[in-house]
């Protein structure tokens, strides 16, 4: 897929929308999944020991890579501040709608629609996946955050089936911070 910026932003969420999950977030999630398929036959990787991290729209895909590679060799995901993460709660949230989650009702009204295009961004939520995140999932959230709601972040949490971790963090804006990392670090050397 060729997408172009459209007022200096990239368009795969809306795209999601318009295209009713035929483009958007299913061409960049298809080719996530190539690449790690190829990285994953490379000789010098572990077979079965793979595991996901990610900030922001990062740790979205995180948690949906672990639960499409469930079966595959996951060991364990660390989604940080997790955009993807339970749209009709995000887009009852008056902060979240001054975040990412504004462009989804950008998208939604682009769409011809809009039940269809609501239905499309289902496929990308990580709150459908939930159930099948049976790998050890560390999930963070930041008080401040209101491009990612910690509301959302834990109703995620709450849905986990297995090992499961929720830190919130009082004053934390959306932004990385140290003590993800070393979260992380110690997640990964316990599951990974």
């Amino acid at each position: 897929m060729e997408s172009k910026k459209i007022n200096g932003e990239w368009p795969v969420l809306p795209e999601t929308n318009t295209a009713s999950a035929e483009g958007g977030y299913k061409h960049w999630l298809v080719n996530c999944i190539l690449a790690i398929k190829w990285a994953m036959n490379r000789e010098k990787v572990i077979e079965n020991r793979i595991s996901f991290f990610g900030t922001s729209q990062g740790g979205g895909a995180s948690l949906l890579l672990g639960s499409i590679f469930q079966n595959k060799g996951v060991r364990c995901v660390a989604a940080d501040l997790a955009f993807l993460t339970n749209y009709p709660m995000a887009l009852n949230n008056t902060k979240a709608l001054e975040g990412a989650y504004s462009l989804v009702l950008c998208g939604l009204s682009m769409s011809h629609d809009k039940a269809v295009g609501f239905k499309a961004l289902g496929y990308f939520d990580t709150i459908l996946h939930a159930r099948r995140l049976t790998c050890p999932v560390l999930l963070t959230a930041g008080e401040k955050d209101t491009i990612c709601p910690p509301e959302t972040i834990e109703s995620l949490f709450k849905l986990l089936p297995g090992t499961r971790s929720y830190s919130y963090f009082d004053n934390l804006s959306h932004r990385y911070s140290r003590e993800f990392i070393q979260m992380i670090s110690a997640w990964f050397r316990m599951y990974s």
